[in-house]
């Protein structure tokens, strides 16, 4: 059985939408976690699957012809709960299915277990990655990427990589099946932790390049002719980056990259307790106004960090879980130190000051007034130390076709400002050939306790508006967004969303909320790209879609590009109004196949010839 159908585009006129619960909507529990989430057929089936993995225990779904999804019985991962920080479907063994590769995250500054490769034998899921990925083992993973790099036909592994040593691997798979770790010879061992990893011909000389998250800065890795990495020369320098988006904003045929950025901190129900990113090239500091008749205060600390002791000194003594300090002289400047965690109050101004030097890792504060019932308010975030101010916003950089990127020459909706971006996904939410974005907030400092999440559209050349179609509820529920994933959910080939909070834990829980598209009089394409044989999906072949009334898009044909998040529409353009589409598909050997006259509304298959 198959969900897709083909229909006839009318211009018809929608009405705003707005996100609802999940599990009244499709049937997925409300308080399912992710910090990576697929959403497509991964049997073969017909049937869309939904998977997700955390570190709390992950979620296997099946949607029937019900259109909800139910608890699969042939879950890969049973009820475990092992650390989980990146999932992809990749086809590794080129027979035509889907292999699930899933990454490790470990727990606590310890690495975690070799990466999982799940295969369907005899109709469940065995994980082959303990023999296969021994090279993994002891790393503490942040997401996995699988692509075709040389352009040979067969699959390439990526998993960037934090902590110290912070060992990203390159995975190549030789004739006789075994996996060896080729990221130093190819340059790509990197000096800090790195998270994430998009790939993409950046500067037009036809080799795949990367785009990764090093130390909380995006950084731009160019290709050489001998297939090692360099960086390029001109890098993005903004901070504090939480994911990133490479995809071609305006239409052309270069990659451009949109920075989904956030502060350092927030308290979010304006409780006392927050949590802290701690990142290791920066200083990460957070002060509390302490409330009138609030002398002592209780300090309680728990995390993860890399590069020193969980602790926070104070001239008093350290503070290994909870403690006290006091608004007195006796706490009244900051304990010498170049790395670790420090805690001090300016007793005049009445603030508590608590700063992170040198530490990578997460970190939940909890404040409490000991001598009164009154609540210490955080007041500032990470405050950058010579402008005074906060640095946050997110940025779309436009390539200039070297691997170069700028600033784009217009600004971004001033809506969007001011909230904690944690994921940013591009899709053509109205199919008109422009790749709009989802943008996914975690709480915010500011006035609004939770932030909302943003749908935008690209009005064409990646100029940015708030979609009208998306209308937030007058309350959101609490949600601390981390990962979404954009997937057709009822087969009308407009992308539905998923949003799902990232941590489960009681001081952030939240739960998961969709939007569904209310659709439109938009038409499309699907092209799906094969290898010679017509069995295994293409990887790096590069797709161009010239329809005669939307603008000209290009792809590769990697059905699951995102490191961690994909749905089943990496295929599917928007052709807008159009009536005739032609569509080129150039593989890394050059070998072309064009198909001419089209039409909407159709899926296209192309073999490598």
């Amino acid at each position: 059985m198959s969900l897709w159908f083909t229909w006839i585009g009318l211009a018809v006129a929608v009405e705003p939408n707005a996100p609802q619960d999940v599990e009244a909507a499709w049937g997925v529990p409300r308080d399912t976690p992710a910090w990576a989430a697929l959403a497509l057929d991964l049997d073969g089936d017909g049937l869309i699957e939904l998977a997700t993995v955390t570190h709390a225990p992950m979620y296997y779904g099946r949607m029937g012809a019900d259109q909800r999804f139910t608890a699969a019985q042939d879950s890969p991962w049973g009820e475990q709960t092992a650390d989980r920080h990146g999932m992809t479907a990749c086809d590794v063994d080129r027979d035509g299915d889907f292999e699930l590769i899933v990454a490790s995250g470990g727990a606590r500054g310890r690495g975690g277990n070799p990466a999982e490769l799940w295969e369907r034998i005899d109709g469940k899921w065995v994980n082959l990655g303990p023999d296969l990925f021994g090279v993994t083992g002891g790393a503490r993973m942040r997401g996995v990427s699988c692509v075709d790099l040389d352009g040979d036909g067969d699959a390439e592994l990526y998993f960037p990589a934090v902590g110290d040593p912070s060992p990203d691997m390159l995975l190549f798979r030789d004739a006789n099946g075994r996996w060896t770790d080729e990221a130093e010879a190819r340059g790509l061992s990197p000096s800090g932790d790195s998270v994430g990893g998009s790939f993409g011909d950046l500067n037009g000389d036809g080799r795949l390049d990367l785009v990764r998250l090093m130390d909380n800065k995006a950084q731009v890795l160019l290709q050489g002719p001998d297939g090692r990495f360099e960086p390029a020369q001109t890098q993005p320098d903004q901070s504090r980056v939480r994911d990133f988006a490479l995809f071609d904003v305006d239409n052309d045929g270069d990659d451009d990259l949109w920075l989904a950025r956030a502060w350092d901190a927030w308290d979010a129900a304006r409780d006392g307790y927050a949590q802290l990113h701690l990142n290791k090239q920066d200083r990460d500091e957070v002060i509390w106004k302490l409330p009138k008749g609030c002398n002592a205060v209780q300090v309680r600390l728990q995390g993860t960090a890399d590069g020193a002791e969980l602790e926070l000194l104070t001239m008093d003594g350290p503070i290994k879980v909870q403690g006290r300090m006091l608004a007195s002289e006796r706490f009244g400047s900051r304990p010498e130190g170049e790395t670790g965690l420090y805690g001090w109050v300016d007793v005049e101004q009445r603030l508590l000051h608590i700063e992170a030097v040198g530490m990578q890792g997460g970190l939940f504060l909890g404040l409490a007034c000991k001598d009164s019932d009154a609540v210490p308010k955080l007041i500032s975030a990470d405050i950058d130390p010579v402008k005074k101010e906060l640095d946050v916003g997110d940025v779309l950089l436009i390539n200039d076709g070297t691997g170069a990127f700028r600033p784009a020459p217009y600004s971004l909706p001033p809506e969007i400002q001011g909230y904690n971006t944690e994921g940013v996904l591009p899709f053509d939410r109205d199919l008109d050939g422009d790749l709009d974005l989802l943008l996914i907030t975690g709480f915010s400092p500011g006035d609004v306790t939770n932030g909302p999440d943003f749908l935008l559209d690209n009005k064409g050349g990646g100029e940015f508006v708030l979609a009208p179609v998306w209308a937030m509820p007058p309350e959101e529920a609490p949600l601390e967004g981390h990962v979404g994933v954009v997937t057709d959910l009822n087969g009308d080939r407009y992308g539905d969303t998923i949003v799902f909070n990232g941590h489960h834990t009681k001081t952030l829980a939240g739960e998961a909320v969709s939007w569904q598209n209310p659709g439109g009089g938009g038409q499309w394409v699907e092209v799906r790209v094969f290898d010679a044989g017509g069995k295994a999906r293409s990887l790096s072949a590069v797709v161009t879609v010239a329809p005669d009334a939307a603008p000209k898009q290009e792809r590769l044909s990697n059905p699951s590009p995102g490191w961690r998040s994909n749905g089943n529409l990496a295929g599917v353009f928007g052709v807008g109004a159009s009536k005739r589409i032609i569509v080129t598909v150039t593989w890394p050997d050059g070998e072309t196949v064009t198909k001419r006259f089209v039409k909407p509304n159709t899926v296209v298959n192309v073999t490598h010839p």
